[in-house]
């Protein structure tokens, strides 16, 4: 279960647009290992498909540590971009700006954000370069700095 407000802790703002069966999602947030949830710290309610189309929202409190998110769709065909519906979600950091942890819709079974608290998101994509390598005839001597952002 989550932390009651009154303690000292990061408030999570968790939103679900349904398609057509919400009675197929459900969402937790464990303690972190890696990527692998340890401890369910919070979880979603038991969905039913009255709910197919709208919007639920949910705060939840957690203490400074490393989390992941996981949202689940039991017919593997997410919450978006299918005839069923154009579902997504948007799981957000409140804080003095709000920051987006994870969000999406078009995920197949599951989908899962590994994110640390207070505002961090942990990399999940491939290093950038900044600024775009640009291609050369001739040689030239001058040095260019770049910026490798991992």
């Amino acid at each position: 279960s989550s932390l009651s407000p009154t303690e000292d802790c990061s408030r999570i703002f968790i939103s679900i647009l349904f398609d057509a069966y919400p009675s197929e999602v459900r969402w937790i947030v464990a303690e972190a290992y890696g990527d692998i949830g340890e401890n369910i710290v919070a979880e979603s309610p038991l969905y039913d498909n009255t709910n197919a189309g709208s919007t639920v929202t949910e705060t939840i409190c957690l203490k400074d540590g490393l989390y992941v998110f996981t949202i689940s769709d039991g017919a593997g065909d997410g919450i978006c971009c299918s005839n069923f519906g154009e579902g997504r979600y948007e799981v957000l950091f409140l804080g003095d700006t709000n920051q987006t942890l994870a969000e999406g819709g078009d995920y197949g079974y599951f989908e899962s954000t590994t994110f640390l608290l207070p505002f961090m998101v942990l990399p999940t994509s491939t290093p950038s370069v900044s600024p775009q390598p640009t291609s050369s005839i001739s040689p030239t001597s001058s040095c260019v700095w770049i910026e490798v952002i991992i």
